[in-house]
């Protein structure tokens, strides 16, 4: 949605969606101020498409995951960014040249945004793993290892 969208009127949308507490989180989209008209319309337009695609992983994990401060971050970032600089995997507070843009940003989003209790990226990386759990590819590789 977002590669057709006014980004200009986004101040944040995560692609999302996931099961969480018995409740269904949708993507996010949080505009700036008012949409006028034209920008309503198409966003209506918009969400009433499907926008289901399938990916490779190697495209899934580059693609974007979620759009803040007019600057995507690939779900690559989100998954590198809790395994690494949160404590998921190992906690790395230092930043080099090369992450400090997106997780900057990632920084800033886990103090501005929560989703039913979650940072913001947290629930990410929920709708991501969910993603590749939920995958033709996944489920015929579970079926080979049970068998």
């Amino acid at each position: 949605m977002l590669s057709v969208m006014n980004r200009s009127v986004i101040e944040h949308a995560q692609a999302g969606g996931a099961l969480f507490g018995g409740g269904e989180i949708s993507p996010v989209l949080k505009g700036i101020g008012g949409l006028n008209e034209e920008d309503a319309r198409e966003l209506h337009n918009l969400l009433d498409q499907d926008h289901t695609r399938s990916y490779g992983l190697s495209e899934y994990v580059e693609s974007a995951a979620i759009f803040y401060k007019h600057t995507y971050i690939a779900r690559r970032h989100v998954v590198k960014y809790i395994a690494n600089k949160l404590g998921g995997a190992h906690l790395d507070v230092s930043r080099t040249r090369k992450e400090d843009g997106p997780y900057v940003l990632l920084d800033d989003l886990q103090a501005r945004a929560h989703l039913m209790g979650k940072p913001a990226a947290y629930y990410e990386l929920l709708s991501i793993g969910q993603a590749i759990a939920s995958s033709a590819d996944a489920k015929v590789f579970i079926t080979r290892v049970e068998s």
